[in-house]
């Protein structure tokens, strides 16, 4: 998955911001299938 894309802890907050994003997104793919 893209989770081990991002081994690096976040620098800056917006990284996190993008994770959480990219979980909600996940979280919605997952519901579609």
């Amino acid at each position: 998955m893209s989770g081990s894309r991002c081994v690096k802890p976040p620098r800056k907050a917006n990284e996190m911001t993008h994770q959480e994003k990219l979980k909600l997104i996940d979280e919605e793919l997952n519901s579609f299938y």
